[in-house]
């Protein structure tokens, strides 16, 4: 998640790519090399910080962006710990690639055996062999084809020739044969029908920016009724979400009448567009209100919240209260542990439960859990439960958590069915 976040926060265009791997260790059969790759065309890494200080802890090459620096560190000392090791590569401009390979055995029980994916096989003799063509707006004579589109066209090719077997079409197939489908990418607008009408039969697969906009442009297309617009698929993308979406498409434009559909003259939305389908922003955590959806009850909605969730990092924090609203609690959050205990002594220590990440700048979660207590103790109120969430899991950091007032230790990557266990086991009704 670490990784993930920081490709999220360094690459405003473009394709962030994540890969899973593993290869037979010759030394020991019993084990698979599992390789992550994260590669991203962001902003990129200097070479004299990718040399001298891409791992040492609280170090940013930018020091006005958000964060701490903590999160590659913690990820070389994790991987580390488990025998694995990390590489990363960058150039300015051009983007960055992280690799983390970590041996692991392999799970022989007939548990793991039934848990394998049965599916894709199925899925392959739909996609395999199939002739994909990307679709482009016309340019003008002689423009350079923008970064973004051809890293997006890099991508689509990926994923479909050498995951699902298809087949490419270039510029000289043009006359030969129709493709079975044709994918576009949905901010590829003004020209984008006339680039597609030498097959007009041809089903014409759309991928969008996010679940927003598949959702408004079909509601649009489907208003207008059948047209050859045939499947609309959000990112990100991966091979098996890519593969049913051919699939359907392909399925869609089977069934439809044989004549070919009339062309509806609507425009597919530009950036501008699926700006304003995008998620509204999360509330500043400083403003202290309480984060509720509609599924809270509403006798809850005045009450002060059981939890309080402590979280630098942005991505964590969502999933935190993700959890809260699928357990339809009503939580307060903080963003370093200052605002953790100035949020604790505003409400009087009413807080039940408290989420807090031990590693955040202005004051780290265990000085704030020390802070806490000591103003439980001076107003003698009844104590909150507090789980230490860190990525650090050694004997000693348990340790110094306890003396701090801790009550539960859970290391990150947090798992939510663990933390739900957890939680259940503290007496909180899921």
């Amino acid at each position: 998640m670490n990784l993930f976040g920081n490709s999220l926060k360094y690459t405003s265009r473009g394709v962030i790519k994540v890969t899973v791997t593993q290869t037979q260790l010759d030394d020991a059969p019993n084990q698979r090399m599992i390789t992550l790759t994260v590669e991203d065309t962001g902003r990129g890494i200097s070479q004299d910080f990718l040399r001298n200080s891409i791992f040492i802890p609280f170090s940013q090459e930018d020091q006005l962006s958000s964060g701490t620096g903590l999160g590659l560190s913690f990820v070389q000392r994790i991987t580390s710990q488990l025998g694995g090791n990390v590489s990363i590569t960058s150039q300015v401009g051009v983007g960055t690639r992280v690799t983390v390979s970590l041996p692991m055995l392999i799970d022989t029980s007939s548990t793991a055996t039934d848990l394998l994916p049965r599916e894709l096989p199925d899925r392959q003799s739909t996609c395999h062999g199939l002739r994909m063509r990307l679709v482009s707006p016309i340019q003008n004579a002689g423009a350079a084809p923008h970064q973004e589109a051809l890293s997006f066209n890099t991508l689509i090719s990926d994923l479909c020739c050498e995951h699902l077997g298809m087949i490419m079409d270039t510029g000289s197939d043009v006359e030969k044969a129709a493709p079975d489908v044709l994918i576009v990418k949905n901010n590829a607008t003004g020209d984008l029908l006339a680039s597609a009408t030498p097959w007009p039969e041809v089903p014409l697969l759309v991928v969008c920016n996010n679940a927003f906009v598949v959702h408004k442009y079909e509601s649009v297309y489907g208003s207008a009724g059948r047209t050859r617009l045939q499947d609309f698929i959000a990112q990100p993308l991966s091979p098996k979400k890519l593969e049913r979406a051919v699939s359907r498409a392909i399925n869609l434009s089977a069934e439809s009448d044989e004549s070919p559909p009339k062309l509806v003259e609507m425009p597919l939305p530009t950036p501008s567009d699926t700006a304003s389908c995008s998620q509204p922003p999360t509330p500043a955590p400083s403003s202290m209100e309480s984060l509720f959806d509609g599924s809270i009850p509403a006798e809850d909605y005045f009450q002060v919240p059981q939890f309080l969730l402590v979280e630098d990092n942005p991505i964590n924090l969502k999933m935190l209260t993700c959890f809260m609203k699928k357990l339809q609690k009503p939580y307060y959050t903080a963003m370093n542990g200052e605002e953790a205990v100035s949020a604790y002594k505003k409400v009087n220590g009413q807080f039940k439960y408290i989420l807090m990440d031990i590693s955040m700048p202005v004051m780290d979660g265990l000085e704030a859990t020390r802070q806490i207590r000591a103003f439980e103790q001076f107003n003698k109120i009844t104590a909150s439960t507090i789980f230490a969430i860190t990525g650090l899991g050694s004997e000693s950091a348990r340790e110094e958590a306890t003396r701090s007032g801790v009550d539960c230790f859970i290391t990150k990557p947090v798992k939510l069915r663990e933390l739900e266990e957890m939680l259940s086991s503290q007496g909180v009704t899921i």
